[in-house]
């Protein structure tokens, strides 16, 4: 209805006496353009370049310029577009939505602006203003902007941009070395007069689009909105124009590669060739390692922790675009960047620990990809990664023969391949040798990271066999070696295992599942649980929690011999706190970034809301500590599990079926719930109780069994008031029972509410209370009917009456109970019923009060006037209805 009535005053406005009386009324529209329905949306902006084309009503009038960039930056993940179920994951930016291009078109004259009298140097000055202020609505513009341009437009606009980041390096520099800015500056235009020649319809191009005014060295001298030079000390700055500068070429898609366009693609190839990006990629690396290192420079000292993080992440922002963009030419083309990444590679294993954990190589072997050298990479990562599960050379490590990957195999196999495609030319580009930590935190990265430099390669590696086969392979070890580690722990066998280790183990078996979800992705219909996943399910399943009561008595029988004596457990006080779940807000059903799922983000794109920010990675790190009782393998156990539900519960978020048979294993998971508080800061419960509600609510999505949910409710029988627990329950609840729409809602809050009932009934039977006894008082207001003082059935039923569909459920599954009148139902079960019905009353007395009249109606008088107490609690609900 909004969106028919938005058009319709879009039709008023053809008529030009109604512009006197519209003019006025317009700005009453503008919050429309937040709608949370698309459609209504598209007809706001659609409405505004209508009024833009009317003289005297001006379109920023009827909505501020202001909303309109808010906007036009949350469209960036409100995706709408077809996406292809071949590929994986893609950025954003990209697959922009129809409000998203509507509002390009709207604002194109205003930041691109384009006439006779309108010089380059205005547009840049333009583009520079508005990165600088709106960074993020800039990305969505640019990213839309070769829809309203010709690619020769683009090309000018991304050389342009380029020869301001070249401008700004030069700039940055001069402070500095005063003899080497000359060089520098000639180094950048080395072997362009050659490929000029060669090219020489792009040297058409090149006079059409850059003048000579439009020099760097003109550029250098603009300044941006706050009057100040151009210069790369502005990290922010240049991150946004170098990614800016690939958004620009990536936005042309194939179009760059068409015939009529070989002049645009050579231009851009002229612009980026030779020592240009190796120059300016190197000035930023080296900023980058500045604000690493402990430096005497004292401006650098002047800055907090967090500013040094905020530029080093903007110096890798701007070093990530710019090997994004090399992927997109020849190796040859790139002057020294080959030689470049070997050495970046080869010196990252000889920096410190905290270093590696900082620095972010994804980018570097993504480039690798794009230049053909997927299969490389991936035989080198997988060949450090089993090397990392030897387990120091004992050859009774039990691995399974097919899952061994041997030397000898992997050369025959990349040989056969190679002579396969022996005409492609093989770039000399030598792949250092990473350790096995920095291995799995690249692998880690690519599987799970949103950003285009792991989008890149992933897509890269899932698209070669033999890449996925091999870096299976290793991460299968993973699980054996565990599996090692378990019956060493055992057995204490004297065998020892490194903190590192442990740390691997965990990370190689998160790889494992991702790498299993993405693989069985990239097919073409529904997304199955395929043999890995199974595999890490039925591992976790048989292996890992069945040995939780072994270790938890081997544990003991250890403290009571060696009280004082240090234990050397491999598991001892890993700090599993430190996994990651995307934010504070663990139950809200956002997807993960990657895959996408096969039907888009949304359902239906015009019935929701703009979905919100991506989830990020769920990986690990640990931080192992000295303490005087370990808490051996069981920490360790912890890690996995919680890992693996986090995996699991992406896999039903973008899509994935066999919901019911992650719930039949997960749900065997929770007796892990049972185990006290391991320790102050690492307690089973506290860990898991996050992911398992969500994965409650990712099933109930996708209309798979909740029985885990039953489970939960059961083993977490007490929660603390007020608790953090608490407010996770009713959340999930609440989320679980509002899945579908009209009677689909209703069925799905049935399903949930009968499987809260059966949980009460369970623990009720559980702590042995009969309800059978007259001489009982009548509990008020009836909470002895747990044994616990705040049980989570009850919470859980509250939670479900505080709404309308839950109360509409609740009233619906007590009359068909009432209305059996069975003499063999169980009085516990009765009893819960009643205490359900009276806190219905409680709740929502007046909108469900016939209702509570049918239920009473309904009940088997017989069986109510043989329990006193059944009898009292019913008189006591009728008289809070009739009040």
């Amino acid at each position: 209805v909004r969106a028919s009535a938005v058009t319709s005053i879009a039709l008023l406005l053809d008529a030009p006496q109604s512009h006197a009386v519209l003019r006025s009324l317009l700005p009453s529209l503008g919050n429309l353009i937040h709608d949370n329905i698309e459609r209504v949306r598209l007809s706001v902006v659609k409405l505004l370049l209508r009024v833009k084309k009317i003289k005297g009503i001006k379109f920023y009038h009827v909505v501020p310029v202001d909303h309109l960039l808010a906007r036009l930056a949350a469209e960036r993940s409100n995706i709408t577009t077809t996406r292809n179920k071949k590929v994986v994951t893609q950025d954003p930016a990209f697959n922009a939505s129809s409000v998203a291009i509507a509002l390009t078109d709207l604002l194109l004259n205003s930041y691109f602006p384009r006439g006779e009298h309108v010089t380059g140097a205005d547009q840049i000055r333009r583009t520079l203003t508005f990165l600088t202020n709106h960074p993020d609505a800039a990305t969505v513009f640019y990213s839309n902007i070769s829809r309203q341009l010709s690619v020769n437009a683009v090309c000018k606009l991304a050389a342009m941009l380029l020869k301001c980041l070249c401008a700004s390096v030069e700039a940055d520099s001069q402070p500095n070395v005063h003899d080497n800015s000359n060089s520098s500056s000639g180094t950048m235009n080395t072997n362009k007069k050659s490929r000029t020649k060669k090219r020489k319809s792009s040297t058409i191009l090149s006079e059409k689009s850059v003048s000579n005014d439009e020099s760097s060295s003109t550029l250098s001298q603009d300044s941006n909105s706050d009057g100040e030079t151009l210069s790369a000390s502005n990290t922010s700055l240049m991150a946004s124009i170098a990614e800016t500068i690939y958004i620009l070429w990536e936005s042309l898609g194939p179009s760059i590669a068409e015939p009529e366009n070989e002049s645009c693609y050579n231009f851009l190839l002229d612009a980026f060739s030779g020592a240009v990006i190796t120059d300016v990629h190197s000035h930023f690396e080296q900023k980058a390692n500045a604000y690493l290192s402990d430096d005497n420079d004292q401006s650098i000292n002047l800055l907090t922790d967090n500013e040094h993080a905020l530029i080093r992440r903007d110096c890798h922002r701007t070093c990530a675009a710019l090997l994004r963009c090399a992927g997109k030419m020849p190796p040859r083309s790139v002057q020294g960047l080959a030689s470049h990444l070997s050495h970046k590679l080869s010196s990252l294993c000889k920096q410190d620990k905290n270093i590696r954990k900082v620095v972010n190589v994804s980018p570097h072997l993504a480039l690798l990809c794009l230049w053909g050298k997927t299969d490389d990479v991936a035989l080198s990562l997988a060949r450090v990664i089993s090397q990392a599960f030897e387990c120091n050379g004992n050859t009774s490590f039990p691995f399974d023969s097919n899952s061994t990957i041997s030397n000898d195999g992997v050369k025959t196999r990349r040989s056969a391949r190679m002579s396969s495609s022996s005409e492609r030319p093989i770039s000399p580009i030598t792949i250092p040798e990473l350790t096995p930590d920095v291995a799995l935190t690249v692998l880690g990265c690519i599987l799970s990271g949103p950003d285009p430099s792991c989008v890149a390669a992933r897509g890269s590696l899932l698209a070669s066999r033999i890449s996925c086969e091999v870096i299976e392979n290793a991460l299968g070890k993973a699980m054996f070696f565990a599996d090692f580690i378990l019956k060493s722990n055992t057995n204490r066998g004297g065998f020892t295992v490194e903190e590192t280790e442990i740390s691997l183990i965990l990370s190689a078996c998160e790889s494992y599942g991702r790498l299993a979800l993405h693989k069985e992705a990239m097919k073409s219909g529904p997304i199955c649980l395929n043999d890995q996943a199974k595999t890490l399910l039925s591992w976790i399943t048989e292996k890992l929690i069945p040995s939780l009561p072994t270790i938890a008595k081997d544990e003991l029988v250890e403290q009571q011999k060696h009280h004082q004596e240090e234990c050397s457990s491999p598991f001892a006080a890993l700090d599993v706190s430190s996994i990651s779940l995307g934010g504070s807000n663990l139950l809200s059903p956002v997807l993960p970034c990657s895959p996408i799922p096969k039907d888009g983000s949304r359902g239906i794109s015009n019935m929701t809301t703009t979905p919100p920010d991506r989830r990020r990675s769920s990986s690990i790190s640990f931080g192992l500590q000295d303490t005087e009782a370990p808490l051996y393998v069981k920490a360790g156990v912890v890690s996995l599990v919680k890992s693996a539900i986090c995996i699991f519960s992406e896999w039903l978020a973008v899509g994935g079926i066999d919901g019911d048979e992650i719930d039949k294993h997960v749900t065997q998971w929770c007796t892990i719930l049972d185990f006290e508080a391991m320790d102050v800061d690492i307690s089973p419960r506290k860990e898991l109780f996050p992911v398992f509600c969500r994965l409650v609510i990712q099933l109930a999505r996708s209309n798979s069994s909740i029985n885990v949910l039953r489970s939960i409710l059961t083993k977490c029988d007490e929660i603390e008031a007020g608790s953090k627990e608490e407010a996770m329950l009713k959340k999930s609840i609440s989320s679980t029972m509002t899945c579908g729409r009209g009677t689909d809602q209703a069925k799905q809050a049935k399903r949930v509410l009968l499987t809260i009932m059966d949980a009460g009934e369970s623990l009720i039977n559980e702590s042995k209370i009969d309800y059978d006894e007259s001489d009982l008082e009548v509990p008020e207001p009836f909470d002895n009917i747990f044994p616990q003082q705040n049980n989570s059935v009850a919470i859980a039923i509250s939670s479900v009456v505080s709404s309308g569909v839950g109360s509409a459920a609740l009233a619906d599954i007590l009359n068909d109970s009432f209305g059996q009148k069975t003499e063999h139902d169980s009085k516990n079960r009765r009893a819960l019923e009643i205490y359900s019905l009276s806190l219905l009353s409680e709740k929502r007395p007046k909108g469900h009060a016939a209702d509570i009249r049918r239920i009473i109606h309904n009940m088997d008088t017989n069986l109510i006037q043989k329990d006193s107490k059944m009898q009292a609690w019913v008189e006591n609900i009728m008289e809070k209805v009739a009040a």
